[in-house]
């Protein structure tokens, strides 16, 4: 005998989160210290999966230095990403729809010729 048990009315199926909108999905930090110029594109990739990057280069030497901070800004400024300067060897990168508090003025006074926080890309 044969019943129309099967047969149901289509149920409605809520809409799943994407990932990064899960609640503490991906919004870790993760500190990096390089160690070479290679790294940087860890730090691109890593702000790409929507984590928030804490870079300190003070083991780099300083053109070494500013050319990995260079390239990760750059990286970080085609992926509509944000980049903070928070000591003068210590940037914060963190994907374009992560808030990001604190005392701006503080970290715009750099303790030597540094670029101010404002002159990097938001």
């Amino acid at each position: 005998m044969l019943t129309d048990s099967w047969l149901t009315a289509p149920t409605a199926v809520e809409p799943q989160p994407r990932r990064w909108d899960s609640p503490g999905y991906g919004r870790q930090v993760l500190v990096f210290t390089p160690r070479s110029f290679c790294d940087a594109r860890r730090v691109i990739e890593a702000v790409r999966a929507h984590h928030t990057v804490l870079v300190n280069s003070a083991w780099l030497e300083d053109s070494p230095g500013q050319r990995l901070i260079d390239f990760v800004c750059g990286g970080i400024a085609a992926i509509c990403g944000q980049v903070h300067r928070i000591a003068e060897d210590v940037f914060l990168f963190a994907p374009g729809d992560v808030l990001v508090h604190g005392d701006r003025e503080a970290a715009a006074r750099p303790a030597t010729d540094a670029m101010p926080i404002e002159a990097y890309p938001k």
